[in-house]
C-alpha cells in the first residue's frame, strides 16, 4: 500500500458534525452579519496560508518542518534544552479543519482556543459537539470595521488608536487595521504553529522559569510612546507587548515571510531581517499584519539602545560598559529571530551550525 507523503500534515479526521459544516469562503468574511449573530464555518490553516506560496507550498512546508526538527535536535544536545521554538509536531495540523465562528458587530475579540469554547456557554449550547475541540472566533466585515476609525488618514488612525495601543500591538499608522481575512488567518495559524513553551510570559518561546538572563533583562525595558489625551500613561515594558508572546512572535515572523515571498518570489535570507529593520524602511507590499514584526523589532532595539546611553558626568568606564551591554542585548534579540526564521520558511542555513540536506 502506497504511503501518502503529505499524510503527516493532515492532522486528525474531522469531527462527524464538523464534516457537515460549510467551508469558510471569502464571501463569508465580507457578509453582513447582524448584531450578536455569527456564521458557523470550518477552515484549515493551510486554506489561508497556501495561497501565498502557490505551487511551492508543499516544498516550503517540508523545508520549514525539517528546519524545525533540526532546531530541536540541536537544542536537545544542550545541557538545558529550553529554547527549541515551535513544537516538534507543529506542522502536523496544517490541513486539520477547525470550527470557525464569523461574528457580527457585537463580537468583542477574535480568538483561537486549542481547548474548546469553555468560556462561551451560548455557543456550547448551540453546538454541544464543540466541547473540547480547537476553535476560532473571528471578525466579520462590520465587526472588523467597528474596531478602527472610519477615516483613512494615518494621522487620524494614530489619534484614534492611541500611541500606547499602537506600541502594545506593534501597529503603524500608515496602514489600515487587519481585514477580516487577515484576522482569520492570524487565528488559524495558531492552530498549526504552536510554540514549545507558549504561555504569555514565556517571552519569544523561552520558558520564564529558566529564561536567559539577557532575555529577561530585555523584557523589563520600557517602550517609548507619547500618549494621546486621556490615554493610559503607565509604562509599557517589552515583555507586555503582544508580539513578545511566543505564539505571536513566531506567527508574525511567519506572516512577514509569507508576504515577502508572495511579493518578491523569495524570502528574507540570514542577515537580511536585521538589515531591513536597520534601514528604517518598511516595504509597501506588507500589510498591517505583515509589518508587525518589523515595527516590534524597531521598538525593541530602540529601547535597548536607550538603555545603553550614559548620563552627564558618568565615568567613561561605566558609559563603555553600558554601550557594550546594549550591543550584546541587541545581538541576543536578533540571534533569536535568526534562530526561529528557518522554522517558518525555507532557509539556506540554520543558526547553530545546522544545515539542511
Amino acid at each position: 500500500m502506497a504511503i501518502n507523503p503529505f499524510s503527516y500534515f493532515l492532522g486528525r479526521p474531522p469531527h462527524p458534525e464538523l464534516a457537515k459544516v460549510p467551508s469558510l469562503s471569502a464571501e463569508d468574511l465580507s457578509a453582513t452579519i447582524p448584531e450578536g449573530q455569527h456564521l458557523m464555518r470550518k477552515a484549515s490553516p493551510a486554506s489561508l496560508i497556501a495561497p501565498y506560496y502557490g505551487e511551492d507550498f508543499f516544498r516550503e512546508l517540508f523545508r520549514a518542518n525539517e528546519a524545525n526538527k533540526a532546531l530541536h535536535e540541536a537544542t536537545s544536545k544542550k545541557s538545558s534544552a529550553e529554547d527549541p521554538g515551535l513544537k516538534p509536531a507543529t506542522y502536523s495540523r496544517m490541513y486539520e479543519e477547525v470550527p470557525v465562528m464569523v461574528g457580527g458587530p457585537g463580537l468583542k475579540r477574535a480568538d483561537y482556543s486549542f481547548e474548546g469554547l469553555k468560556k462561551n456557554a451560548e455557543l456550547l449550547r448551540a453546538y454541544p459537539w464543540l466541547e473540547g475541540l480547537p476553535s476560532v472566533v473571528t471578525y466579520g466585515k462590520e465587526a472588523s470595521a467597528a474596531k478602527g476609525p472610519k477615516t483613512k488618514t494615518a494621522r487620524a488612525r494614530a489619534l484614534r488608536w492611541g500611541e500606547k495601543y499602537m506600541a502594545r500591538n506593534s501597529l503603524t499608522a500608515d496602514r489600515p487595521l487587519p481585514s477580516p481575512r487577515d484576522t482569520a488567518e492570524h487565528e488559524l495559524t495558531h492552530h498549526a504553529m504552536r510554540p514549545y513553551f507558549g504561555r504569555s510570559r514565556d517571552m519569544w518561546g523561552y520558558r520564564v522559569e529558566s529564561m536567559p538572563e539577557d532575555v529577561a533583562e530585555i523584557g523589563e525595558l520600557e517602550i517609548k510612546f507619547a500618549p494621546v489625551t486621556g490615554e493610559d500613561r503607565t509604562p509599557l515594558k517589552i515583555k507586555d507587548i503582544h508580539e513578545s508572546r511566543p505564539a505571536e512572535f513566531m506567527g508574525s515572523l511567519g506572516r512577514l515571510q509569507r508576504e515577502t515571498f508572495q511579493a518578491t518570489g523569495s524570502r528574507l535570507k540570514p542577515g537580511e531581517f536585521a538589515k531591513l529593520v536597520a534601514s528604517g524602511e518598511t516595504p509597501k507590499y506588507l500589510t498591517q499584519e505583515g509589518q508587525r514584526m518589523i515595527t516590534y523589532s524597531r521598538n525593541v532595539l530602540e529601547s535597548i539602545e536607550k538603555s545603553g546611553e550614559g548620563f552627564k558626568g558618568e565615568a567613561k568606564t561605566w558609559k563603555k560598559a553600558k554601550r557594550d551591554k546594549s550591543k550584546r542585548l541587541k545581538k541576543t534579540f536578533l540571534d533569536r529571530i535568526e534562530q526561529i526564521l528557518p522554522t517558518v520558511v525555507k532557509a539556506d542555513r540554520i543558526p547553530g551550525e545546522m544545515r539542511l540536506g
